[in-house]
C-alpha cells in the first residue's frame, strides 16, 4: 500500500508538471462550456423554441447539454491524449523496462489510472460548480409528479426543495411526421 500511494503521489507531481495535461483536462472543457453559452444562448425561451415541429431543447437550457459535452470532454482529454502520452513516454525514456529490472509489479501503473480518475472527478466538481453558479439549474418534474414513466414534462416555475427554479415550457405538443 505504501508503494501504490507513493507511485500515486509522484504520478500526480509530474501529471501537474506537464501544461498540456493540465490545460486540456480542466481549462479547455470549462472555457468551452462557458463560450458555447455565450455564444448560442442559454435563455429559458431556447429551451421552448420548435423547429420542424419539434420542441428542440426538451423543455431544458442548452446549458444542461454544453455541460455534459464538457465533461465527456474532460473523459476524451484523458483517455485519448493524457493517459497514451504519458505511458508512450514512459517507453521510450525506458521507464518500463526500469520498473521490470527492479521488480516493481506491473499493477503499480495503476496508480496512473488514480490520478486519471482524481483529475477527471476534480474537473467534474469544477465544471459542475461554474455551470450551477453561471447557469440557473433547470429541474425537471420528478416521477412522483409525471403522469408517464417516459420523458417527464417540465413544470412552469414553481419553487421546490432544492431546485432554485423550473423550466417551463409549453404543452406536449405535436411532432411531426417523418
Amino acid at each position: 500500500m505504501h508503494g501504490y500511494l507513493t507511485m500515486s503521489r509522484t504520478e500526480f507531481r509530474l501529471f501537474r508538471r506537464e501544461p498540456f495535461s493540465v490545460v486540456f483536462v480542466l481549462a479547455f472543457p470549462l472555457m468551452m462550456m462557458v463560450l458555447l453559452a455565450a455564444v448560442f444562448g442559454n435563455k429559458q425561451a431556447d429551451a421552448e423554441k420548435i423547429q420542424n415541429g419539434m420542441l428542440v431543447w426538451r423543455g431544458v437550457t442548452p446549458a444542461n447539454y454544453y455541460t455534459a459535452a464538457s465533461v465527456a470532454v474532460i473523459v476524451a482529454a484523458i483517455g485519448l491524449m493524457t493517459l497514451p502520452i504519458t505511458l508512450t513516454s514512459y517507453r521510450e525514456r525506458g521507464i518500463l523496462r526500469r520498473f521490470r529490472a527492479s521488480s516493481v509489479p506491473a499493477w503499480s501503473l495503476v496508480a496512473l489510472l488514480t490520478v486519471a480518475l482524481a483529475t477527471f472527478v476534480a474537473g467534474t466538481l469544477v465544471m459542475a460548480l461554474v455551470a450551477r453558479l453561471a447557469y440557473p439549474p433547470c429541474c425537471p418534474k420528478t416521477s412522483s409528479e409525471s403522469s408517464s414513466p417516459s420523458w417527464p414534462e417540465p413544470q412552469p416555475s414553481v419553487p421546490s426543495g432544492s431546485c432554485s427554479r423550473r423550466c417551463s415550457a409549453p404543452a406536449a405538443r405535436p411532432r411531426a411526421s417523418v
